[in-house]
């Protein structure tokens, strides 16, 4: 039997170091510290949206609320929003393992990816496999008016849909 050092991180998380969480554990602890909400790469992750592996667990928090890069062993970049409707719309919560989690939705998690990255690989891999999976961009469309990048998810889109339209059956 192999003991495991069990390690509080936060206000009612302890975790048993060494268990096998396939990173559910860290983003938990991401979640539990920071009181905030995964997304952009992190939440393209959870969503398979996109083929980066981020550095770090990407957090938005509530102004005031930034933590340390390193906190318990966890990696993580934390961003502050003075803006609470940034903390409330196109927001999930989702418990995986065990862990609680609260994590943008996948419309807005694109409408995320594309404002960080622009028009760049991921970014559009984000919005093609959104659309592949989803069918319709009705929802993206309308959390990109929310955000005001209404027009590079829109050009992105309407490209795609060319670009199928085109293609070989």
């Amino acid at each position: 039997m192999v003991a495991r050092e069990i390690v509080r991180v936060a206000r009612n998380l302890c975790v048993q170091r060494g268990r096998d969480s396939h990173g559910w554990q860290d983003y938990a602890i991401a979640c539990k510290i920071s009181g905030g909400v995964l997304q952009g790469p992190t939440a393209g992750t959870i969503y398979g949206r996109t083929d980066d592996i981020p550095s770090a667990n990407y957090v938005l928090v509530p102004a005031g609320r930034q933590i340390k890069p390193r906190t318990a062993g966890v990696n993580i970049r934390s961003r502050g929003t003075r803006q609470t409707r940034n903390l409330e719309i196109g927001i999930e919560q989702m418990c995986v393992d065990g862990f609680h989690l609260r994590v943008t939705d996948k419309a807005r998690t694109v409408v995320a990816l594309v404002r960080w990255g622009g028009v760049r690989q991921h970014a559009i891999k984000a919005v093609r496999s959104y659309l592949a999976h989803e069918g319709s961009a009705q929802r993206l469309h309308a959390m990109a008016d929310e955000f005001g990048i209404s027009r590079e998810i829109r050009t992105l889109t309407e490209a795609m849909y060319v670009a199928w339209e085109r293609a070989p059956a």
